[in-house]
């Protein structure tokens, strides 16, 4: 075929795809211009995106309408509601044309080979290099992934373990699918219930589940997360974070027979615009705690519509040298929970502390218990 030819037919594809594009935009612009239900939104720009990229071979001059129309939409979409404008973005920003199957690179996924060169091999094809997550990728769990109990296979960096999925420098991350990922943490709280003293600790802390640091426009939704190590999920850094509809579940700090220590559900640290909202969190520690260091201060934090089971409750702190700013916690449930100091606290220690502006935090619907000041 000749180049003009090929050339031609790309461009008029590309316009094609620029006029439905814009077309189902405009649509939802009308329908939506009071708050949209963010899956509503996600699940119908993955069908659009979908439907353009089933076509192959676009060439690089319908890639490049494809990459370029989707921002001006975006920046125009924002004016309406800045979470639509969140899950519009995180879908219509991909370009990834190739499905990436762990099953293609080794797994077996039978719950007892170590899947886990498998695992980053596959990370490392979509992402072009790296076990760790890149940006401009959905991260589809539609099975198990289990965290390994080799316990040398998580690394150490002389500040932290390397979580069992990190996400660094990145934006344009989705996690979603309906899948579990279980941490496997058991054998880490055991040493966690020594001070952190014994191995596979030995006096390192523990590995975090997911952590995303330093990134933009991040979505987690309809994903279970079980056992972690550490920590569930940790954001640091963010700007436009997404958490909605899941679930991260740990055994209590007073479970009879294996308990779990320092689980918290979400770490928030140094964020910006960030919406949690309509999942269920029972863990071994705090359901949320909102951080500050090197005095930034998350800003622009809601959590809302939120079943809490077991947990130490909803903290802002310990550490606030940034302070947290118009942070709303809204009809959230705690019930059943084994600890006395379970609603929201606002804790700081020696050398931690920074400014809260007077009624920052809203509760609405809180069961049984009342906010607490304390020091560490």
């Amino acid at each position: 075929m000749y180049w003009w030819v090929q050339t031609y037919a790309e461009f008029v594809l590309a316009m094609l795809c620029f006029l439905f594009n814009m077309a189902t935009f405009y649509k939802s612009v009308r329908i939506n211009k009071t708050r949209v239900n963010p899956n509503d939104q996600v699940e119908a720009n993955k069908r659009v995106l979908e439907r353009l990229f089933l076509i192959q071979n676009f060439g690089d001059l319908a890639t490049f309408f494809i990459l370029f129309i989707p921002n001006i939409i975006y920046a125009v979409g924002c004016q309406y509601d800045r979470w639509h404008c969140i899950a519009v973005h995180v879908y219509i920003q991909l370009v990834r044309t190739q499905d990436y199957h762990v099953l293609n690179y080794g797994a077996v996924g039978d719950g007892k080979q170590d899947d886990t060169v498998a695992v980053r091999s596959t990370f490392s094809a979509a992402a072009n290099g790296g076990f760790n997550v890149s940006s401009n990728i959905i991260i589809d769990i539609r099975g198990t992934i289990l965290g390994s109990t080799n316990t040398t296979l998580y690394q150490w960096n002389s500040a932290y373990w390397h979580p069992l999925i990190l996400a660094s420098n990145v934006q344009n991350v989705t996690m979603t699918g309906g899948g579990l990922i279980d941490g496997n943490g058991s054998i880490w709280w055991k040493c966690a219930r020594t001070n952190n003293s014994l191995p596979p600790c030995e006096n390192k802390s523990r590995p975090n589940l997911f952590y995303v640091g330093n990134g933009k426009n991040i979505t987690i939704m309809n994903v279970t997360f079980k056992n972690s190590p550490g920590s569930g999920i940790t954001f640091e850094t963010i700007e436009n974070g997404y958490i909605g509809n899941i679930s991260i579940l740990a055994p209590s700090s007073g479970d009879q027979n294996d308990p779990s220590i320092n689980t918290d559900a979400i770490d928030i640290w140094r964020s910006v615009n960030v919406l949690v909202e309509n999942s269920y969190i029972s863990v071994g520690d705090v359901a949320f705690a909102l951080e500050s260091s090197y005095d930034i201060p998350n800003q622009n934090i809601t959590i809302r519509n939120m079943t809490i089971g077991n947990s130490h409750g909803l903290a802002l702190g310990s550490f606030q040298n940034g302070g947290n700013q118009n942070i709303l916690f809204e009809n959230i449930i705690i019930n059943g929970s084994d600890k006395l100091d379970t609603g929201p606290n606002i804790i700081s220690a020696p050398g931690r502390g920074g400014k809260i502006p007077c009624c920052a935090t809203i509760v609405e619907k809180l069961v049984t218990y009342v906010i607490l000041v304390r020091i560490c």
